[in-house]
């Protein structure tokens, strides 16, 4: 089989400035004549026959023309054909880098076929693995609870160190799973150093007087990633408190005080009258 039964050329390099130097006195007919002539000898992958009717005929050029550019740019090679050195050079770049990647894929799909058979190898050593424990597993006696160890945990779901830390009696356990799915929504840290530090500070809250569940919510309600001191409510004056104060502040006089408890108006014509 031949190279060209293998590979199909579909591109060649085309270098302009070599091909504008070499056919710079070519008429605008030899010029389109010899750049079919290099397309046939790239489509076909072979020198062009000997005679150069044959050649015109495909070309769709002139006889007279086409010998005149296979004497110009070609020569006859030991096999009686018309070659140019520049087109067999790039033919023979092409094979060589098309059988090189050849041989590279074919590299890669042995590799994978080799590598594919040991997964398998491996997959059916682990099915007997698994079966031996299984038969190990059904003849061995039930472990009772004397039998665990001492110090395993048994995590709780969405397992972390946060929801297994034992927690003090100030601090109510539903305010503390609310604090904690709190802080996984927010995609806060719940590991067990961040989180025994958010105890610690409750522990001392509770014991300045705090409830550690109010503490709790309010970082939830404002939305915090700490938590802090609920703050007292200041309380507010209403607006007969506000009005008395003013009187008081004005007059001298108590606004129940004095007139029998009758409260003073102190509007510009009462004071004027006074």
């Amino acid at each position: 089989m031949s190279p060209s039964e293998v590979f199909a050329l579909n591109y060649y390099p085309h270098h302009i400035g070599d091909f504008i130097r070499d056919t710079a006195r070519l008429s605008d007919t030899l010029c389109m004549a010899y750049l079919r002539m290099i397309w046939l000898y790239y489509e076909t992958e072979s020198p062009l026959p000997y005679d150069c009717n044959a050649t015109a005929f495909k070309i769709g050029a002139n006889a007279l023309d086409v010998q005149s550019l296979l004497n110009a740019f070609f020569i006859v090679g030991d096999d009686g054909l018309w070659h140019n050195s520049r087109c067999d050079r790039v033919i023979s770049d092409y094979y060589s880098k098309a059988e090189k990647a050849k041989k590279s894929a074919n590299a890669r799909w042995n590799n994978a076929k080799k590598m594919r058979t040991h997964t398998e190898r491996n997959a059916d050593e682990s099915k007997i693995d698994a079966s031996t424990d299984a038969m190990i597993d059904a003849n061995q006696e039930p472990i009772t609870n004397n039998h665990k160890k001492k110090d395993q945990k048994i995590l709780s779901p969405q397992s972390d160190d946060a929801a297994d830390i034992a927690l003090p009696s100030c601090i109510p356990t539903d305010a503390w799973s609310r604090w904690i799915i709190y802080r996984r929504s927010r995609k806060l840290s719940v590991s067990k150093t961040a989180i025994s530090g958010h105890i610690k500070l409750l522990t001392e809250l509770s014991q300045q007087g705090q409830d550690t569940s109010l503490v709790i919510q309010q970082s939830i309600d404002q939305g915090w990633q700490g938590l802090f001191p609920v703050k007292s409510k200041t309380k507010t004056e209403s607006r007969d408190e506000a009005r008395a104060r003013t009187i008081q502040a004005l007059t001298g006089q108590s606004p129940q005080g004095g007139d029998n408890g009758r409260v003073i108006d102190i509007t510009p014509a009462a004071t004027a009258k006074r």
